[in-house]
């Protein structure tokens, strides 16, 4: 996971595309249930689960559907989202063969 990654669409394959339909059909399904901010009301082991995916969700720009927008900015407000932020930021390593 890259922090300082460059925002920028990623061509992605069809499974892919399905699999990120899939996580916006699940969050939208979660929120509208639970009434947010988060999947289930408050924050929960699911949210922790799914922030990696909110970070490559905005990255590489795989969805723009109103869900998705909502849920990340409720995650990237958060004290530890901005701790992890940056944290990864500060990072000087980088792993050359991630970078695609």
């Amino acid at each position: 996971m890259n922090m300082n990654r460059r925002i920028e669409v990623l061509e992605i394959s069809g499974q892919a595309r399905k699999d990120v339909e899939r996580i916006v059909e699940i969050w939208d399904q979660c929120l509208g249930r639970s009434g947010g901010p988060f999947l289930f009301g408050e924050f929960t082991k699911t949210d922790a689960m799914f922030a990696p995916v909110v970070n490559r969700f905005e990255i590489y720009k795989l969805s723009d559907a109103d869900v998705v927008s909502r849920y990340a900015n409720t995650m990237t407000s958060t004290v530890p989202w901005r701790e992890w932020e940056e944290a990864g930021r500060t990072e000087p390593w980088i792993v050359e063969e991630e970078e695609f």
